[in-house]
C-alpha cells in the first residue's frame, strides 16, 4: 500500500492544474463520514478538517489537525482549571505545613498553645457571667419599682419600662455571648486537634494506644432547637419549668426569657431560661441559675438540686422535640 501511494500521489500532483508541470500542492483530508480525499484545494466545508499536504515530489510537507471543537475547547479549559486549582490547593498545603513545623516543636507546644486560647475565651466568659449577676440585680429592681407603681394604681413611669426593656435585651444578648463564646472553644478544639494529627504525621509520630482527642464539648447548660416551629413549642414549656425548679417566685415572663425572683436566701435558686440567637443562625434554649454571693449559696448552685435541674433541663426539653445538644 506504501509502494501504491508513493506512485499514486506523484501522478495526482503532476496531474493537477490542467496538466502542468508547475510544482502543485495536494491535499489529503477526511470528511466527517470517514471518505478520504485527494484534492488540489480545500473546500470551505472542510477547512476544520485535519489535512496532510503533498509537494510535487509526493512528499509529505506539512500536516494540519483538526480544528477543535468548542465543546473540546470548553472541556480544555475546564480541566486547566481543575490542574491549576489542584495544584493551588497542593502548595497551600504545604506552605500551612511549613508553618506548623516552624509553630510548635513537639505536641506539648500545641496542647499549650491550645489550652492558653480556652483560657482566654473563658476570662470572657466569666466576665459575660458577671454582667448576667448584674443585668439581673438591675432587671430585679426595675421589676420591683414597676410592681410598687401598679399596685398603687400608677402607670408604669415610661423611664422604668425603658429600663427594663434595655436591661432584657442586654441580658438575651449577654446569654448570646456566652453560648458564642462556648462554641468559639469548640472550634478551638476542632483546630488544635486537626493540627496535632497533622504534625504527627508529618513528624511520623505514632497517637498513643485509645487516646480521644477533645474536639467538641457539649454546652451543658444550652439544647440547639431543630426547627423555628418546635423551639417554639419547647418555649411554651418555659415558664412551667421554671416555676417548678425555682424555689423564688416568678419574675419575669417575656417572649424570649423567663427568670424567678433573684434568691434573698442561702437555700434560694434562681432559675432563668432564654431563647438563645448564635451567630451560626442556631436557636438554643439557655437555662441559668443564680444563687446568694456566698459560700454556702456558692455551693447550692452546684450541689445536688443544681445538678438535678441541669438533668431535667436537657431531659425535658430534648425529649420533647428531639432536640440535640450542641
Amino acid at each position: 500500500m506504501r509502494f501504491l501511494m508513493s506512485i499514486l500521489i506523484p501522478a495526482l500532483v503532476l496531474g493537477c492544474g490542467n496538466g502542468s508541470a508547475v510544482a502543485a500542492k495536494l491535499y489529503k483530508w477526511v470528511d466527517n463520514d470517514g471518505k478520504t480525499h485527494y484534492t488540489d484545494k480545500i473546500p470551505d466545508s472542510a477547512t476544520g478538517l485535519g489535512r496532510s499536504e503533498f509537494g510535487d515530489l509526493g512528499m509529505k510537507t506539512h500536516e494540519v489537525g483538526r480544528a477543535r471543537t468548542d465543546q473540546e475547547i470548553l472541556q480544555d479549559q475546564q480541566e486547566k482549571k481543575l490542574r491549576e486549582a489542584k495544584l493551588h490547593l497542593i502548595e497551600e498545603e504545604k506552605a500551612r505545613n511549613d508553618i506548623l513545623l516552624r509553630t510548635y516543636q513537639s505536641e506539648d507546644d500545641i496542647t499549650l498553645s491550645r489550652d492558653g486560647q480556652l483560657k482566654a475565651i473563658d476570662v470572657h466568659i466569666k466576665v459575660a457571667h458577671s454582667n448576667v449577676s448584674r443585668l439581673k440585680d438591675k432587671l430585679a429592681n426595675l421589676l420591683s419599682q414597676a410592681a410598687d407603681q401598679e399596685r398603687t394604681g400608677q402607670t408604669v413611669a415610661l423611664m422604668i419600662q425603658k429600663g427594663l426593656d434595655d436591661s432584657r435585651l442586654a441580658l438575651e444578648d449577654t446569654y448570646a455571648a456566652i453560648v458564642n463564646r462556648e462554641h468559639e472553644k469548640n472550634l478551638v478544639r476542632e483546630k488544635y486537634a486537626k493540627e496535632l494529627v497533622k504534625f504527627r504525621e508529618l513528624k511520623n509520630i505514632k497517637a498513643p494506644a485509645q487516646e480521644r482527642l477533645e474536639r467538641t464539648v457539649a454546652i451543658e447548660n444550652a439544647i440547639e432547637c431543630p426547627d423555628k416551629t418546635r423551639c417554639a413549642l419547647l418555649w411554651q414549656k418555659a415558664p412551667e419549668f421554671v416555676i417548678k425548679h425555682s424555689n423564688t417566685p416568678l419574675a419575669l415572663k417575656g417572649d424570649r426569657i423567663v427568670m424567678s425572683q433573684l434568691p434573698a436566701r442561702e437555700e434560694e435558686i434562681s432559675v432563668s431560661l432564654s431563647q438563645v440567637f448564635a451567630k451560626d443562625d442556631r436557636i438554643l434554649l439557655f437555662l441559668d441559675l443564680q444563687c446568694r454571693d456566698s459560700s454556702r449559696g456558692r455551693e447550692n448552685c452546684t450541689g445536688e438540686k443544681a445538678t438535678l435541674i441541669r438533668k431535667d433541663f436537657r431531659s425535658l426539653f430534648s425529649n420533647t422535640a428531639t432536640a440535640r445538644p450542641t
